[in-house]
């Protein structure tokens, strides 16, 4: 047997984890700017709504990179980054609106990416699935009540697409 250097695993984890925090901010960020452009934005001031497509792959991505412990912290910076980049215009009509709104996005999707990581350990086989009907559901639920914003849901980044709002007028934007 050889001997073994406990400075060298322990270095060795220091960097895997360093490398992994790196790769989930590196997601936080590739999300945030995907979800950013398929709508109205200050770059683009129609959007792009050809990214609405593939805008929640980075964040789906991270949820699976990310332990438990980590993966709400991700995610509301994920949430929070979304709504200040698309949201921006919220602080020239009032600043609070913009604080309170980057909050409830960080508290909002933190709870949701709690609730897509366990899927993964409820459903080993189909989290895919399951995540994927729950991503729908919250984007349903966020547009309820006194709090509720339609403003930023992925369906209504087709809104130039004819034979898309062909297709919601059978059954609404969440069929989309």
């Amino acid at each position: 047997d050889f001997p073994v250097n406990k400075t060298y695993i322990n270095i060795d984890y220091r960097k895997n984890r360093v490398k992994n925090i790196f790769e989930c901010l590196l997601l936080v960020a590739a999300g945030a700017i995907l979800f950013t452009l398929p709508n109205p934005n200050f770059l683009f001031k129609n959007g792009l709504p050809f990214f609405a497509w593939v805008m929640y792959l980075p964040f789906l991505f991270l949820i699976k990179k990310s332990s438990l412990k980590n993966c709400w912290l991700f995610g509301g910076l994920y949430g929070s980054l979304c709504v200040g980049f698309y949201a921006y215009w919220l602080y020239n009509y009032n600043p609070l609106c913009l604080y309170i709104a980057l909050v409830l996005a960080f508290t909002g999707i933190a709870l949701l990416s709690l609730a897509l990581k366990g899927l993964e350990f409820l459903f080993p086989a189909k989290a895919w699935f399951m995540q994927f009907l729950l991503l729908c559901s919250f984007e349903y639920l966020r547009t309820l009540g006194f709090m509720g914003i339609h403003y930023g849901l992925a369906a209504y980044t087709q809104w130039n697409s004819k034979l898309l709002l062909q297709t919601a007028s059978l059954g609404g934007v969440f069929l989309l």
